[in-house]
């Protein structure tokens, strides 16, 4: 039996833009929980068909794009993709913040960052995570992971 972990997304989303409006230097980056062992909900995940990294390196490389549907049975596939939007999106949530890492890079990359913003603030904002061409994008380009 898959188990649904009680959190409400909705308010997580407006606590991190009412955040970002009180400071928007602010690192922002919502992600995946990790089940980490010697807590409650490591052994409910573990109950519920969640196998864990068998080694302290594999347990390193457990993050976002190492999500898939053996590691973690709780999340059904419209959760993954809203959660796969979240943690894309939420990137560019402030308006300059995000230019930081990619300041060297390509200004094609810089520009589209620029452009993005406003989509990813409505994405978040409204929780739309259907038709994610820009994340497909950036996968083809190599700028973000693929889910294993």
């Amino acid at each position: 039996m898959v188990f649904t972990l009680v959190f409400n997304v909705r308010e997580t989303v407006d606590l991190i833009l009412r955040l970002i409006g009180d400071n928007p230097n602010i690192i922002k980056d919502i992600n995946l929980f990790t089940p980490y062992p010697g807590t409650e909900l490591f052994d409910l995940a573990v109950e519920n068909a969640f196998e864990p990294p068998k080694t302290l390196e594999d347990w390193s490389s457990f993050n976002w794009s190492s999500i898939n549907r053996k590691n973690t049975p709780w999340i059904d596939d419209d959760r993954a993709r809203l959660l796969e939007m979240l943690h894309f999106s939420s990137c560019f949530l402030e308006k300059n913040n995000y230019l930081d890492p990619v300041r060297a890079t390509d200004p094609l990359v810089v520009l589209l960052a620029r452009l993005y913003h406003p989509i990813a603030r409505m994405r978040v904002k409204r929780l739309f995570s259907r038709f994610p061409a820009e994340i497909r994008l950036a996968q083809m380009l190599g700028f973000y992971p693929r889910q294993a």
